[in-house]
């Protein structure tokens, strides 16, 4: 299962537990050898539908670069 399948059934879900439907099981089976790249994942999806902003992806690069360094950092 994509990620976009999975936000598109989470979000189904979640529309009919608010609406007093009752609950949702969602099975998601999937293969460790597709877990490459989800930003690449995310752009291709982004790109598709005329949404994908560069600076943005250079913003959320940036943003996990420096998280990653400070968890790297010595306590």
């Amino acid at each position: 299962m994509t990620w976009s399948r999975f936000w598109r059934a989470a979000q189904e879900s979640i529309h009919r537990a608010r609406n007093g439907t009752g609950p949702t099981l969602i099975e998601c089976q999937t293969e460790l050898a597709s877990f490459d790249d989800p930003l690449g994942h995310m752009q291709h999806y982004m790109t598709k539908r005329g949404a994908w902003d560069d600076g943005w992806k250079e913003q959320v690069v940036d943003q996990i670069n420096a998280e990653i360094e400070e968890a790297l950092q010595p306590l």
